[in-house]
């Protein structure tokens, strides 16, 4: 693959595969392949691949009917598997970044890290305040390698795996150019899934998945007609079944539009969610894609739900399509299913210093292995050379070269001695050098103390307040559960009088309702990153102020906590301990 040249867009979808790519030049885009093909009811189902032997043909059938020559392709996961959060960071370098990255990720992905596959992707930087916000991504391993291996199998090289609704974004913003002055959103509606993209003045601000599709219209008119998979299908496009025309069209269109307000009122739920949330007054335009949009139920209800006017995107909108290659009408009808692919297309594999949005969630690229092996092969071709222009000069040395060597040999004696002196001289360089590295590290540290001194104690409080919020949804609420957490304590049961920070220790004093209560709070310290230790030093009942016209009675405590703020900290309390500090193996 030639450096820049973008790659295939390949959307498999859990109806459709989908392969789009373009030509980049000094015009613009210009469409060079687009080509769609139908899956097999279930051959995808809950974003896993069930049966690969199908999508694998499926694959090879649109490679060969469009006579590719470029291999490298970029693929997209999406619905559950996938996990994107928009979090708050002190402003940092780069390199900080991806030093402390996981050790923020681990604060939000409710799995293991070692089961996942992670990016990031800064959004802005606030200099005024000192923060920045970053685009955090994770998407189970499990289904990142089934989708690869199957594209693989299929005679392709993956160069990226993007999300679908970053891939969206990527073909809105290339054929409409984010508006820095509105409040838009994004929804792509699957088969299976839907995706909500919300983006407030040119930066993302909110996204969430649906488990509402496609497949939720086709199995309900399949439920209520009695009829086959096939056929609800049919008849969801508009077609008139299998079975001819016992069913009469309000029938479906019925139901049609029965599941058109169900899927609207989710989604203005959550758009009203994050107006709330966001304190934004409303939205400018909502842009619909996907297959599923092409029933004009859909955009009206949404429509009328949202009260916000309704467009369906065009990824093709500022794209150069030749009429004598492509059938124009064709692509008018089919465009609606496009998005994701053509936002696939963008991609290449050194794109990470572009604009849009770079979510790679392939840790090493089929690309970068082409590129190491040919580079092995060149060296190896070179050391051929060598050896054999050697193994020749050798061979047809005459005797006026042989004294010339004993003359040469005389000299390199020479040579020698000057050579060892250097060497001694260079010891004595390396070992100065060794000692100012050290000093340099020694100052280093003292420097990450300052950093962490003025800004981790902040980072504590946002976990003090997080460890006294309940669960914001159905992912948190799995997470609480899996820490030991009591997911319904009502948090409101405990308040603290005062909390003191002094080298490291944290005292905590308030009250509790309950006992159980303070042992919840203890719980939970006890599993924070930030706490090496905490100790509950006093409980007793107190009767104070008045509940239901009665003396109330309530749990006094005080905590004395031991935290750590980063890796100056941690290094610190393993030379105390006089035990090794973890390696990246442990």
């Amino acid at each position: 693959m030639a450096k820049n040249q973008n790659a295939i867009g390949l959307d498999i979808g859990s109806s459709s595969i989908k392969l789009i790519q373009v030509k980049r030049s000094n015009k613009g885009l210009s469409l060079e392949n687009f080509a769609m093909s139908e899956l097999a009811p279930e051959a995808i189902y809950e974003g896993g691949i069930h049966d690969q032997e199908a999508v694998i043909n499926t694959i090879k059938g649109l490679i060969e009917n469009l006579q590719l020559k470029t291999k490298a392709v970029s693929l997209s996961i999406g619905g559950h598997s996938v996990i994107v959060k928009k979090i708050t960071l002190p402003a940092m370098s780069d390199e900080e970044l991806a030093e402390s990255i996981n050790w923020e990720a681990d604060h939000y992905i409710p799995y293991d890290l070692v089961d996942v596959y992670l990016d990031y992707q800064i959004l802005q930087t606030r200099a005024d305040q000192g923060q920045m916000d970053v685009m955090l991504v994770a998407a189970k391993r499990e289904v990142v390698d089934q989708y690869v291996s199957v594209v693989r199998e299929a005679g392709l090289k993956p160069v990226t795996v993007d999300t679908d609704c970053f891939a969206v974004q990527n073909a809105f913003e290339v054929n409409y150019s984010l508006p820095d002055d509105q409040l838009i959103c994004l929804i792509h509606v699957g088969a299976e899934n839907l995706n909500i993209n919300v983006i407030s003045y040119g930066v993302n601000t909110f996204t969430r998945d649906l488990q509402l599709g496609g497949d939720t219209y086709t199995r309900e008119i399949q439920k209520q007609m009695g009829t086959s998979y096939q056929e609800a299908e049919a008849y969801k496009l508009g077609g008139s079944g299998a079975s001819g025309s016992q069913i009469v069209p309000q029938d479906v269109q019925r139901i049609l539009v029965m599941i058109s307000e169900q899927i609207a009122s989710e989604i203005n739920r959550s758009l009203e969610f994050h107006l709330a949330t966001s304190g934004e007054s409303r939205f400018e335009k909502i842009y619909l894609s996907g297959g599923t949009v092409r029933l004009s139920t859909l955009a009206d209800e949404i429509a009328k739900k949202t009260n916000t006017p309704v467009e369906l995107l065009d990824p093709f909108h500022t794209v150069d399509i030749d009429p004598n290659v492509f059938n124009v009408q064709y692509l008018k009808e089919t465009k609606s299913y496009a998005p994701v692919a053509f936002g696939l297309s963008l991609r290449h594999k050194n794109d990470k210093e572009q604009d849009l949005i770079r979510i790679n969630l392939l840790p090493i690229t089929e690309a970068d292995r082409i590129e190491d092996g040919r580079n092995f092969f060149l060296i190896i071709f070179m050391l051929l050379i060598i050896v054999s222009g050697g193994f020749y000069t050798l061979q047809g040395r005459t005797n006026e070269e042989l004294q010339t060597k004993v003359r040469v040999h005389q000299s390199l004696n020479v040579k020698q001695r000057s050579l060892k002196e250097k060497q001694n001289r260079s010891k004595a360089l390396e070992q100065e050098l060794k000692d100012l590295k050290g000093e340099v590290d020694r100052k280093t540290e003292v420097i990450d103390d300052l950093t962490q001194n003025q800004i981790s104690p902040a980072g504590f409080l946002n976990e003090l307040s997080y460890l006294l919020s309940p669960p914001r949804d159905d992912t948190e609420r799995e997470n609480f559960t899996q820490k030991g957490w009591r997911w319904n304590w009502d948090t409101g049961s405990l308040w603290f009088s005062e909390i003191r920070e002094d080298k490291r220790e944290v005292r905590l004093k308030g009250y509790g309702r309950t006992i159980d209560d303070v042992g919840e709070l203890l719980k939970r310290l006890q599993t924070s990153k930030y706490v090496v230790k905490a100790d509950l030093k006093v409980t007793e009942n107190e009767m104070k102020g008045f509940e239901n016209g009665r003396r109330a009675q309530f749990v006094r405590f005080e905590m004395l906590l031991r935290v750590i703020y980063g890796t100056s900290d941690l290094k610190k309390l393993f030379q105390d301990s006089n035990e090794p500090l973890p390696t990246e193996n442990d």
